[in-house]
């Protein structure tokens, strides 16, 4: 997404993930926190005046009570996502985005900034669907919900029941 951007943990840089990920959304704040600490001041003193306890869901809960920071923090992070779906579009034409993950409990104020950085993004190719983004269901419970599922299902696939010699 950026050419010579932030590392990732892939060894890349500039990674979608690293503009449009709750740990982006940590580093954006600890940053904001620390080059402009009297704007930052209600997300400072929710967190005792330490940079390091900074969390996504502080972010959110000063967006809540109206925070600009909090709210511009959020808003910038769903551009991110908005435009990643773009691009995706431009060569998956998917039917839906799930966004999954903890920041998806600021609902609509990462989703709305999303829809509409996608939508101003999108190729205007003119036979494109603009796909819905949605919040996954299972939030930031989505992967460990996954495991325990997958550790149901024997090596073909197959549920393993209760009673079962193999559960």
């Amino acid at each position: 997404m950026v050419p010579g951007g932030h590392p990732c943990g892939c060894g890349l840089k500039g990674c979608w993930e690293q503009y449009a990920s709750g740990s982006a959304l940590v580093r954006e704040a600890k940053r904001a926190a620390h080059e402009r600490p009297v704007r930052a001041a209600g997300l400072l003193r929710l967190v005792g005046g330490d940079l390091e306890n900074i969390t996504g869901p502080d972010v959110t809960k000063i967006a809540e009570d109206g925070d600009d920071l909090g709210i511009e923090l959020l808003t910038e992070l769903g551009r991110w996502i908005g435009e990643g779906a773009a691009s995706l579009s431009a060569a998956l034409d998917p039917e839906m985005y799930v966004i999954g993950g903890g920041v998806v409990a600021a609902g609509d104020m990462i989703l709305e900034p999303a829809r509409t950085a996608y939508r101003e993004h999108l190729p205007a190719a003119g036979h494109r669907t603009i796909a819905p983004i949605v919040a996954a269901s299972m939030g930031n419970d989505a992967g460990i919900v996954g495991a325990a599922e997958l550790a149901r299902l024997d090596l073909d696939g197959n549920r393993i029941g209760a009673g079962d010699a193999r559960a």
